[in-house]
C-alpha cells in the first residue's frame, strides 16, 4: 500500500495532536505533571510489567500500531514492537497515569473482588477509546458521510460518559461500574483492551446496540481472565446489561460458541490487541489470512453499507483462526 499525500498529512496531523494533548483527566482529583514541553506522556494502553510481559518473547509483542506511517506501507499487517513502545498514546499526564491505574500496575495481581482494579480496567480501555475518538473528530476527510453521525454522537453521548468516570473517580465509587467475569481454562497469547459498542449479532449479523462495554481479556497463570464491563448508570438508555448478561450465560450453556463469537469480535474490532510473536509465527498462512480478512473488514468500510455489508462477511465468515487454541 503506498503513502498518497493527503494520507500523509493526516499522520502528520495525528501526531501533532498527540503531542500537543492536553491530560484527559486535568483538574480531577491531583494536579498534573509536565514532563518537558509535553502536557502528557506516552502512556500504555496495556500495563507492560504487570500483563504485555506475560505475552512477550525477547521483550517484542505484535501489534497494529496503526497511528504510524509504517502502518500504511506494511499493507495494515501487524509489526513487532518492543514492549516499552507498544501501544503507547499521549493521552494523561505521568501523575494521572500513576493514579487513576494503581491497582492495576505495579505488579498487582488480579483480584476479582477488588471493585477499584475492575473499574481501573474498565475506565482504561474507554479513555483510549475516548482518546481516539477526539482525535478523529479533528478530521474533515475522512469517511465523511459516516463522519457526520459519528462526530454528533462523540460531542453529545460520549462527552457525557467521560464525565460519569471522572466523577465516580472524584467520589471514588468503583461499584458504579458493573463487570461480569468469565474464567476460561485454558491459557491465551494474547491480549485485548477495548471498549466500543459491538453491533455484531448472535445470531443476526447485525444487532442494534446502544451500551458501551469495555472488553478486557487476558492471561492469568494457566486461565483466561474475560472482564466485559459497563457503567451502571451510563448515557441514555443502554442495552449493556442484556447484551453481557447473555454473553455469560452463553459461555456457561456453550463455551465453544462463546469464544467463537468473542473470537470474531476482538479480531475485527480491536485493533490494538497485543499477540505473542511466537504465536504468531506457528499459525498457518491460511490463519493468518483469516485473521487479515476480519481485522480489515471495517477499517475498509467508508459508508454505512459497507459496515452493514462487514457484519454479513463478518457473520458467515468460515474462519480457521482461533486465538483461544493455543
Amino acid at each position: 500500500m503506498k503513502i498518497t499525500k493527503g494520507t500523509d498529512k493526516n499522520y502528520s496531523k495525528v501526531k501533532v495532536l498527540r503531542n500537543n494533548n492536553e491530560c484527559l483527566f486535568k483538574g480531577i482529583a491531583i494536579e498534573c505533571s509536565i514532563k518537558g514541553k509535553h502536557k502528557t506522556e506516552n502512556n500504555h494502553l496495556i500495563q507492560q510489567a504487570s500483563y504485555l510481559e506475560r505475552i512477550a518473547y525477547k521483550d517484542n509483542v505484535m501489534i497494529f500500531d496503526f497511528e504510524n506511517r509504517d502502518y500504511i506501507k506494511n499493507g495494515g499487517k501487524l509489526v513487532r514492537r518492543n514492549l516499552k513502545k507498544a501501544n503507547t498514546f499521549r493521552v494523561l499526564c505521568g501523575s494521572h497515569d500513576k493514579y487513576l491505574f494503581d491497582e492495576i500496575e505495579n505488579g498487582n495481581k488480579f483480584d476479582e473482588n477488588n471493585y477499584k482494579q475492575l473499574f481501573q480496567f474498565a475506565l482504561r480501555a474507554y479513555i483510549f477509546y475516548f482518546s481516539e475518538q477526539e482525535i478523529k473528530s479533528k478530521f474533515d476527510n475522512i469517511f465523511t458521510k459516516v463522519k457526520k453521525i459519528d462526530d454528533f454522537y462523540f460531542h453529545t453521548a460520549e462527552k457525557k460518559r467521560l464525565e460519569k468516570y471522572k466523577r465516580a473517580v472524584l467520589e471514588e465509587k468503583w461499584d458504579s461500574v458493573e463487570t461480569k467475569i468469565i474464567r476460561i481454562r485454558s491459557k491465551v497469547e494474547f491480549i485485548s483492551c477495548y471498549a466500543g459498542i459491538p453491533h455484531i449479532g448472535f445470531i443476526l449479523p447485525f444487532r442494534i446496540q446502544t451500551g458501551m462495554i469495555s472488553l478486557n481479556i487476558f492471561p492469568v497463570e494457566d486461565d483466561t481472565i474475560i472482564l466485559l464491563s459497563y457503567l451502571k448508570d451510563d448515557v441514555g438508555l443502554s442495552t449493556a446489561p442484556r447484551f453481557c448478561e447473555k454473553l455469560v450465560k452463553l459461555s456457561q450453556k456453550n463455551e465453544k460458541r462463546f469464544l467463537k463469537y468473542i473470537n470474531k469480535l476482538i479480531i475485527a474490532l480491536d485493533h490494538n490487541i497485543s499477540i505473542n510473536p511466537m504465536y504468531w509465527e506457528q499459525l498457518t498462512d491460511r490463519e493468518k489470512k483469516d485473521f487479515y480478512e476480519m481485522a480489515h473488514i471495517f477499517p475498509n468500510c467508508k459508508s454505512y453499507k459497507d459496515y452493514y455489508i462487514g457484519h454479513i462477511k463478518l457473520k458467515y465468515k468460515n474462519s480457521s483462526i482461533n486465538l483461544f487454541s493455543t
